[in-house]
């Protein structure tokens, strides 16, 4: 807070969080009382999250989830304009999860749903007909 305006830094402290682990939330939050920091056990990250596996589980399943509704909705459009749907699938969700599977330890255990979904919608509509 004090050297910070010297390099044109102005931090908020209401809008910084401190990332602990649960053992330490007392001990985080005597220390950092007058600055009331937000102190959590899990929070996003640049793009990935950090946390205890149980936060990291609920956020990528959240993540998933939503990324499962997008591919059935473009699976709808896919059985009209296939190409239009082939190229928002590759150049934009599929951009998405790649990343999280290079900056996320263990991605690939999150990923079944998006699988079925695509075999299951977005390739059956594709294509027009079913996947065996």
């Amino acid at each position: 807070m004090e050297e910070g305006p010297k390099f044109v830094y102005n931090p908020v402290p209401d809008e910084s969080y401190l990332v602990v682990h649960p053992d330490y939330i007392e001990p985080a939050q005597e220390i950092f009382k007058d600055l009331k920091i937000n102190i959590v056990t899990g929070r996003k990250f640049l793009g990935g999250f950090i946390g205890s596996a149980d936060d990291v589980a609920d956020w990528f399943e959240q993540k998933v989830e939503r990324w499962v509704n997008s591919v059935i909705k473009i699976s709808n459009a896919a059985s009209t304009n296939p190409h239009t749907a082939y190229t928002a699938f590759t150049k934009s969700l599929q951009c998405e999860w790649i990343f999280l599977q290079r900056v996320m330890i263990d991605a690939g255990s999150f990923y079944s749903p998006i699988k079925l979904a695509i075999i299951d919608h977005f390739l059956s509509s594709l294509f027009g007909s079913a996947i065996a």
